[in-house]
C-alpha cells in the first residue's frame, strides 16, 4: 500500500543546486572563456507576428513636399498622381439610399450578393451616407448601372458613375432616375412621344 498516494509535490524545485550547470573558470583564466558563455538562442516570435502580413512596397506612401503659398503650406501632388487616381476609380459608382441610412455591413452584404454575377465589387463608405462601389472593369459597372433600380430593404439606391473631381456627397446628384409603372397604356402609345 502506498501511504503517500496523492501527496506528490505540486511544485518541483528547479532552483536547487543540482539543476544548475557548473560555472566555468573566471574570465581570463583557463583555456578560453568563450566556450562557457551561454549560446544565443533566436528570439521566439510573438503571437501577432505569426499572422502579420508582410509589408508590400506598393503600399508605402509617397512624400510630396509642401510649398508655402501666401503663408500657407500647400501640397500639390504631380499630375501623374491624379492620372493614377482617375485610372483606379474609373470603374466606380457613387450612390446613396434615398430617405434612409443603412449600416455599412448591411449594404455590403446585400449588394455584393445581388451584383456578384457580374464580378467582384469593393464597397467603401463615404461621407453622410454615401457609398463608393468599385468594380474590376467598366462592363460590370455598366451592367449594374443599367440593370437597376436597386434597393435594399425597400429603400431605393440612387447611383451614378464616378467622375474626376466630383464631390462624394448627396449634393453631387443633380437628378435621380425615377421608375414609373404605367397601367393600361395602349401599345400604339409605347413610344417616346406617346409616353411624354
Amino acid at each position: 500500500m502506498h501511504r503517500n498516494r496523492g501527496k506528490e509535490p505540486l511544485v518541483v524545485d528547479t532552483l536547487s543546486g543540482d539543476n544548475f550547470p557548473p560555472l566555468g573558470p573566471p574570465p581570463g583564466k583557463g583555456a578560453g572563456t568563450s566556450s562557457f558563455l551561454p549560446q544565443a538562442t533566436p528570439p521566439t516570435p510573438q503571437w501577432r507576428q505569426l499572422f502579420q502580413q508582410p509589408h508590400r512596397l506598393e503600399e508605402r506612401l509617397t512624400y510630396h513636399a509642401p510649398k508655402p503659398v501666401e503663408g500657407v503650406c500647400v501640397v500639390e501632388p504631380p499630375d501623374e498622381v491624379f492620372e493614377l487616381g482617375v485610372k483606379v476609380w474609373s470603374n466606380a459608382l457613387v450612390g446613396y439610399f434615398v430617405g434612409k441610412r443603412f449600416p455599412f455591413k448591411i449594404v455590403k452584404e446585400h449588394l455584393e450578393k445581388k451584383w456578384r454575377k457580374w464580378g467582384a465589387v469593393t464597397v467603401i463608405t463615404g461621407d453622410n451616407g454615401t457609398f463608393l462601389f468599385k468594380f474590376d472593369n467598366s462592363a460590370a459597372r455598366d451592367l449594374v448601372l443599367s440593370n437597376g433600380p436597386w434597393e435594399v430593404w425597400g429603400a431605393y439606391l440612387a447611383l451614378r458613375r464616378w467622375e474626376e473631381g466630383m464631390s462624394l456627397s448627396k449634393e453631387s446628384f443633380s437628378n435621380i432616375p425615377v421608375w414609373v409603372k404605367l397601367a393600361n397604356v395602349p401599345s400604339e402609345l409605347w413610344t417616346k412621344q406617346g409616353l411624354s
